[in-house]
């Protein structure tokens, strides 16, 4: 099996386990089970149909006819007063979370095409249909893969932020608000989906390193293949993914 095949039976098979993990530890879906049960027990008793005509039954309706309507009056003050706030909350988050990231890619965007025309580029503008453009990983790879002199494709942008310490801090900036959002959602969003904290926590870690790292060949490489891998949807092993890997890990939240 080939590595990208493996990547995607990996991620496949991920993201399976975490739609029944999710599934599964839902209240509504142990509501509903409760729900169930007590219908069945009840229209058994009312029926008369097959277990109610067993030895041991009159000691469990017993027990199950005083214990699952309480269940259930728990559930649905649970609902009410815990699950649907919560749930609210974590929606205004992500929301903000996504609009943010937004934001600060399109910051990034704009800095990067600023970059690349004083790095000699002469055949791309801050026009809003350009910048809607790179908004997209099909978009961004187009306007930057290729070019093989110093001021072509995407060479312009390192070359020139290599050497300009403004530039360069400008783009640190924006990184240093993303990797301070990402603090925020780790402390203040439930993510149960270890794979996918696990990701948050290193993408914070590798934001703050490349802050604090300061600028020079070294610092500009590990700045600019982060920029170009998250907007182009590029990964070394996988190739060209064709999305934003951040922007996906947003919407699975």
């Amino acid at each position: 099996m080939k590595i990208t095949e493996k990547w995607a039976f990996r991620t496949y098979t991920q993201r399976i386990i975490q739609t029944l993990h999710g599934f599964f530890g839902r209240i509504l879906f142990w509501f509903a089970i409760t729900f169930v049960v007590y219908v069945g027990i009840t229209a058994e008793q009312l029926q008369k149909l097959h277990f109610s005509t067993q030895w041991w039954w009159a000691d469990f309706y017993k027990i199950t006819s005083m214990f699952l309507p309480g269940v259930l009056v728990s559930f649905f003050i649970y609902f009410l007063v815990v699950y649907l706030p919560e749930k609210r909350k974590r929606q205004i988050i992500k929301e903000n979370f996504r609009k943010f990231y937004q934001e600060i890619k399109l910051e990034l965007l704009y800095n990067i095409v600023f970059a690349s025309q004083k790095g000699g580029r002469n055949d791309i503008s801050a026009e809003t249909k350009t910048m809607d453009q790179l908004m997209t990983v099909g978009g961004f790879r187009t306007v930057f893969e290729g070019g093989r002199e110093g001021d072509e494709g995407w060479y312009a942008f390192r070359n020139y932020i290599a050497h300009n310490e403004c530039e360069f801090q400008e783009i640190v900036f924006s990184l240093i608000m993303l990797a301070k959002q990402i603090d925020f959602i780790l402390h203040n969003y439930l993510i149960t989906d270890s794979s996918t904290f696990n990701y948050f926590k290193r993408l914070e870690i590798l934001l703050q390193n490349i802050a604090h790292a300061g600028s020079g060949y070294d610092q500009e490489k590990q700045l600019s293949g982060f920029l170009y891998g998250t907007f182009s949807g590029w990964e070394p092993i996988a190739g060209y993914r064709g999305y934003d890997p951040i922007e996906k890990i947003i919407q699975s939240i």
